[in-house]
């Protein structure tokens, strides 16, 4: 039911191949077609390595193949205690201030990930979804919830290809856990396009991906004009951005729709020379407060990099920040060089990178002013930031509010010095 996959598999089974092409997809289709990939599944759960076993061997597989790849594109599987803990926070923050009694199962929740890659938030935010409605309401009706509500309201996007068709091979596998069939005219909205890019692809002669310009057509409806309520993911982190266009630069340096630009504070522009704001994350968050900024309300749940937290160069982007959101919560998970330098003692990173990072929870409720700034600070070894995060439901208890001031606006408890108005 996917036009590009579905292209690609008839050009494969179908189409005049090289016979070297052809011997070599035989031997594929082979090995895939002896594979008990459930009894693969059940022993990797029974093992204890985790829920979600495609996410371990996509980025193993893409560090082997194409290491340089890997590191322009920021691909790094996010750990499932930071998954959790984003979805459940959402999940909570949907009832207490939107009205949506359901959580992620409301009918009203439109979601999208911007940048999907195996679909880990949403296949996360499925399985609560689904929790949330056959514990109040049986499973009677949860084939109809599903395709009501999951396969209408729920959205990602996906620039390359192969996680693009491996995250298409996950949601099938969870529907059928559900006990969900997918019929022969549904499909995921999992889309393959650049978030950052707002062209429709022109119709392509590339045997196999015809369905591309449909497929990029269908995403720049949702990126332009489908109100979004909830916004969450892992966006890569690139410092030398991968996505430089006239769009992502207008959507950096503009006033877009009443959001204000990264590129000035106080109303001058920032003055520096050289900034840090073409990193990809950075991007992707601004992509992400230009919807909801656009749409007038909803939440952002998103692991980046923390370095906005506290480099004077971001400043007109914490700014920016302040003026869309009504609250944030900032949950510092720290792990880097740089950063707070309050803690003593070994601190690990939740991913195997160097540079520290953070969870950015924003809520922008409708028709209401100012901005409440929440943070909180984890550090220690990995496994001790794992087991905070999947035992630890969201509460604004466990925030510290801080007041940040001009002429930084710094969102960290150790930086919030700055003249007050």
């Amino acid at each position: 039911t996917i036009g590009i996959l579905r292209d690609v598999f008839e050009f494969i089974s179908l189409g005049k191949l090289p016979l070297q092409m052809s011997v070599i997809i035989d031997d594929i289709a082979e090995v895939l077609h002896v594979a008990d990939v459930k009894n693969i599944l059940h022993q990797y759960y029974t093992a204890g390595k985790g829920e979600d076993p495609i996410i371990h061997f996509y980025e193993t597989f893409l560090n082997i193949y194409d290491p340089a790849t890997r590191e322009r594109r920021g691909v790094y599987y996010t750990p499932e205690p930071v998954v959790r803990y984003i979805v459940g926070s959402v999940h909570e923050l949907l009832k207490t201030h939107f009205d949506c009694e359901d959580g992620l199962a409301s009918k009203e929740v439109t979601l999208l990930d911007p940048a999907g890659g195996t679909l880990t938030f949403p296949a996360e935010a499925i399985k609560l979804a689904v929790k949330e409605y056959t514990d109040k309401y049986g499973n009677g009706n949860l084939p109809q919830f599903i395709s009501n509500h999951i396969l209408k309201n729920y959205y990602a996007f996906e620039l390359m290809m192969a996680p693009y068709a491996i995250g298409h091979i996950k949601i099938s596998f969870l529907l059928d856990e559900l006990g969900y069939e997918m019929k022969e005219n549904e499909r995921f909205k999992l889309y393959l396009t650049n978030t950052l890019d707002m062209e429709d692809l022109s119709q392509t002669q590339i045997p196999g991906l015809e369905s591309l310009s449909t497929e990029s057509h269908a995403a720049g409806k949702v990126k332009k004009n489908e109100p979004i309520l909830v916004i969450m993911g892992n966006p890569p982190y690139s410092g030398i951005s991968a996505n430089m266009n006239e769009w992502t630069e207008k959507l950096l340096k503009e006033d877009l729709d009443g959001a204000q630009s990264y590129y000035k504070v106080d109303g001058e522009p920032l003055g520096e020379q050289k900034t840090w704001l073409q990193n990809d994350y950075v991007k992707f968050l601004r992509f992400a407060q230009w919807k909801i900024h656009k749409a007038g309300r909803g939440i952002i749940g998103m692991i980046t990099s923390n370095s906005y937290l506290y480099n004077t160069t971001y400043r007109g982007m914490r700014q920016s920040l302040l003026h869309t959101f009504n609250e944030i919560y900032i949950l510092d998970l720290n792990g880097g060089t740089k950063g707070n330098t309050s803690f003593v003692g070994k601190d690990e990173n939740v991913f195997d990178i160097k540079t520290g990072v953070s969870i950015f929870i924003g809520i922008k409720e409708k028709n209401k002013k100012g901005c409440d700034v929440f943070v909180h600070d984890l550090f220690g070894i990995r496994k001790e930031k794992y087991n905070w995060l999947d035992n630890t439901n969201f509460s604004n208890k466990n925030y510290e509010k801080i007041e940040p001031y001009k002429p930084f606006y710094f969102l960290m408890k150790d930086r919030t010095v700055g003249i007050k108005d």
